[in-house]
């Protein structure tokens, strides 16, 4: 048996209650270091039902027979393909993802591939086939709730032209291998990728049909396929970095605090803050992710 199986077979027990986490623990450990079956009696006993057959019935495992020779023996389930990506290969074995309860990908890896560049340039109907029945269908938009995630695609023609999600304590994606938390700050990411741009939408002038942002943004290009990402966050967030931004903006073109620009077109969809309005930037909190065509530089 390889160590996959077995591993698969000790998270079984441990799900089942058959083992303690303790227990859980120690053969798991052992199975990592190579050492030979010495443990509990119960992991034993579950290594030894293998001769047997064991059968897997909603989650619970039978051992059927006792070595009656009229016993039908069937294995147990071969390690997934997810359990497969699971193992670093580094020499430790990384717990596998568990599968939904269709059998297909894990919610992890469709949750990955919901907010991935892949699904870009999608059919519609494939997303159907990946995602199972959607929330909201029209010919330009369809909405997904992905393990927990509320994915909403915008759709142009025959094919999937950009992704929407909120991240929220029940939705953290990953996105260019970070995963992103309500906790996963712009410095965080600029940090990583330093090549994003801050942009706000709007600094005076604004309107009320909706609340200036600043996105952490990076924009379509060849060398990205001319997909944007766009890392977004709430206004209360980044209220004080916008009054700043506009000031220094207005001193730029020497207008006061309260003085009318004669051209709004400065103060619309600027990127490249100063210095300190960055750092402030730095601390915001990601709230909406967005991935998109654009061939153009990114707009607002």
């Amino acid at each position: 048996m390889s160590k996959i199986e077995q591993f698969e077979r000790l998270h079984q027990l441990r799900e089942n209650g058959v083992l303690t986490e303790a227990e859980f623990q120690a053969e798991k450990q052992k199975l990592i270091s190579g050492e030979k079956e010495t443990g509990s009696g119960r992991w034993r006993l579950f290594a030894a039902a293998a001769g047997v057959g064991v059968v897997v019935i909603g989650g619970a495992v039978v051992a059927m027979g006792y070595g009656s020779p009229s016993a039908t023996s069937t294995s147990a389930p071969t390690a997934s393909a997810s359990a497969v990506a699971g193992d670093p290969g580094d020499g430790s074995l990384a717990e596998p993802l568990k599968t939904d309860e269709t059998g297909g990908d894990s919610a992890a890896a469709t949750l990955q591939f919901a907010v991935s560049p892949e699904a870009i340039g999608a059919n519609p109907g494939y997303l159907e086939q990946r995602l199972g029945v959607p929330k909201v269908k029209t010919k330009y938009q369809l909405v997904f709730d992905v393990s927990g995630c509320r994915v909403e695609y915008g759709v142009e023609g025959n094919a999937v032209s950009s992704i929407d999600a909120d991240v929220t304590a029940s939705c953290q994606p990953t996105v260019q291998g970070v995963k992103i938390t309500p906790s996963t700050t712009y410095g965080q990411i600029h940090r990583k990728q330093p090549s994003g741009t801050y942009i706000a939408s709007c600094l005076s002038g604004c309107g009320n049909a909706a609340d200036p942002t600043v996105d952490l943004s990076y924009p379509g290009s060849r060398s990205n396929q001319f997909l944007g990402l766009h890392y977004s966050a709430g206004y209360d967030q980044v209220t004080s970095a916008l009054e700043r931004w506009d000031k220094a903006v207005r001193a730029e073109r020497g207008l006061g605090e309260f003085d009318t620009p004669d051209d709004y077109e400065a103060f619309s969809c600027v990127a490249g803050p100063p210095d300190d309005v960055s750092a402030q930037l730095e601390k915001v909190r990601v709230r909406h992710i967005q991935i998109r065509e654009e061939v153009d530089v990114a707009s607002c």
